[in-house]
């Protein structure tokens, strides 16, 4: 049973948001606590994914993607920042173009997951590679979560373990 309360949906006792992932983002920041909401983000992961799982002999089985608070938070503090491969607070917002506009898709072969990657320009060296896993199963719901989101030399895209798609 879903219930709207001041701009936030509860489904099954939690918080999901409608709101765009930039505005998610800074309220999950400005609070600096994973409380366990969830960012709806849109419909479908992309037709090359489905496609691809299909060849696979896997079916998409949610058309939702979303992200927790938990992905945020944990990239506040995260190693790779002192790198410069951390996602800043301010460019959240450059995340959504990459997943409605990704220059490149490639499956992870590594992972031992199903994990797929989009990927776009982030400067001339650089490029934001989010990973997304499909059919991520939570109780009682599945979706396509976002688990990892960061910046890495355009030289790691690649390697080996990326199967380009598109």
């Amino acid at each position: 049973m879903a219930k709207d309360v001041g701009g936030v949906r509860i489904i099954g006792g939690k918080e999901v948001y409608g709101g765009g992932l930039k505005g998610f983002s800074e309220m999950v920041i400005a609070d600096k606590m994973s409380r366990g909401r969830t960012l709806i983000i849109g419909g479908g992961m992309a037709d090359e994914i489905g496609m691809d799982m299909l060849k696979q002999g896997i079916k998409q089985e949610s058309e939702i993607m979303d992200i927790s608070d938990n992905t945020i938070i944990k990239y506040l503090n995260h190693p790779k920042n002192a790198k410069g491969a951390g996602i800043k607070p301010s460019e959240w917002g450059k995340v959504s173009k990459v997943l409605y506009n990704p220059k490149g898709i490639y499956q992870d072969t590594k992972q031992k997951y199903l994990t797929y990657v989009k990927t776009a320009p982030y400067d001339k060296d650089r490029t934001i590679k989010v990973v997304i896993r499909p059919n991520y199963k939570q109780v009682g719901s599945t979706s396509n979560r976002i688990v990892s989101v960061g910046i890495v030399p355009n030289r790691d895209m690649k390697n080996k373990q990326y199967r380009k798609i598109k």
